[in-house]
């Protein structure tokens, strides 16, 4: 016998056990009103998908948007990391997907690179990584 079939055969047997449903109590009364509309599943799921989408989608499209504002508005001489490289622009062109980033100031290096693969370092990244040399040039000097 299949499995369906063999759960199917339990929930009768269960049934014919417990005498068929039971009646539901006199003293409980259904709930009505607000929380009739509450309690409904299709309310409940669609209060989640709408959490969801204020919560996940939303900040999500935001932050895709100021990406695309950032790389939009990308100039010469602007300072960008791409994978953890630091460079400044040196060309940039609008409608093209190539930007050129000088790398090393000494030796003039230079490396294209496709404008959607571009970050800026955060200034704030910057500042805690200061902090954290002068903690440690503190750290020495009293040692």
């Amino acid at each position: 016998m299949s499995f369906f079939g063999e759960l199917a055969r339990l929930a009768i047997l269960a049934q014919q056990a417990d005498g068929g449903a039971a009646p539901p109590a006199a003293g409980d009364p259904a709930p009505t009103g607000i929380l009739q509309i509450l309690l409904n599943p299709f309310v409940i799921g669609m209060i989640l998908m709408v959490l969801y989408w204020k919560m996940v989608l939303m900040p999500q499209q935001q932050k895709e948007t100021d990406r695309e504002k950032m790389l939009n508005e990308l100039q010469m001489y602007d300072k960008v990391s791409i994978f953890g490289i630091l460079g400044t622009i040196t060309d940039v062109r609008k409608g093209e997907d190539v930007v050129t980033l000088r790398v090393d100031e000494k030796t003039g290096t230079e490396i294209k690179v496709l404008r959607r693969y571009i970050t800026r370092p955060d200034e704030d990244d910057e500042d805690d990584g200061k902090k954290k040399d002068k903690e440690k040039e503190t750290e020495q000097q009293s040692s």
